[in-house]
């Protein structure tokens, strides 16, 4: 954090020194976890002890804020994807289960187990009700400058169509920023996504009803209708 004032070198970008640092300092966070467990449970109750663990879980600390921060970092240079929001998820569950182990270093009655596997049950479920291809798409659409054909093919076929389509909907390839000298390809292919997920969906009211394929669903069909004088319809699917 200190070094971070004055700057990197001129020869790291800000990229290359956050995915450079998270995943070393998340091992080690990870051998902590495991070391201060080891160390409760094989180890006779000392002040002594109690006081290393509790720097060692400060210093754990120390170490997700660094993890995280160099995401934020990462992420503010290449902007969100799947992969990058489970590391976010899993710094903060990481970051719960040291807090509850630095309760059980002081209180031997605290359920430590039943802790952890309440924390990482909310979690995963909050993370599976969250939808974090919605968060993805959002994310990137909002932010996204001079996007490049990569990020733009990243939106259409590495996230889930089911939960992206209403948000890459909202896409407006006249805009300057999602503009290139192949726009007009551009609104062939997302002409053509929609045009699949809507194809793909068909009859899904009734006995296969499903909240995100029915929103996926209007949302193409809308989609379609308001700009189907913007292609060719024999290139179509």
């Amino acid at each position: 954090f200190i070094g971070m004032r004055i700057g990197l070198p001129e020869q790291v970008s800000s990229a290359e020194f956050a995915r450079g640092g998270v995943w070393e300092l998340l091992f080690v966070s990870v051998i902590n976890f495991i070391m201060i467990l080891l160390c409760m449970y094989l180890f006779r109750e000392n002040v002594v002890l109690k006081v290393i663990l509790t720097v060692i879980c400060g210093c754990t600390f120390v170490m997700i804020l660094s993890s995280g921060y160099r995401m934020m970092m990462y992420i503010g240079e290449y902007y969100l994807t799947f992969l990058r929001v489970l590391v976010l998820w899993f710094l903060i569950v990481l970051a719960l289960i040291i807090a509850g182990m630095t309760v059980s270093i002081y209180k031997k009655r605290f359920p430590l187990f039943h802790y952890i596997m309440a924390v990482v049950g909310v979690m995963y479920i909050g993370f599976s009700f969250s939808r974090p291809d919605v968060i993805v798409a959002k994310y990137d659409i909002a932010r996204w400058e001079g996007t490049s054909d990569a990020d733009f093919y990243y939106l259409m076929y590495e996230v889930s169509s089911i939960d992206a389509a209403p948000e890459i909907a909202k896409i407006d390839l006249n805009d300057e920023k999602w503009a290139s000298v192949e726009n007009g390809f551009r609104k062939q292919s997302l002409y053509n996504y929609f045009l699949y997920i809507s194809e793909n969906n068909k009859g899904i009211f009734f006995r296969k009803a499903n909240y995100s394929r029915i929103r996926a669903k209007l949302a193409a069909d809308r989609y379609l209708e308001e700009h189907k004088d913007d292609v060719n319809m024999n290139d179509s699917w």
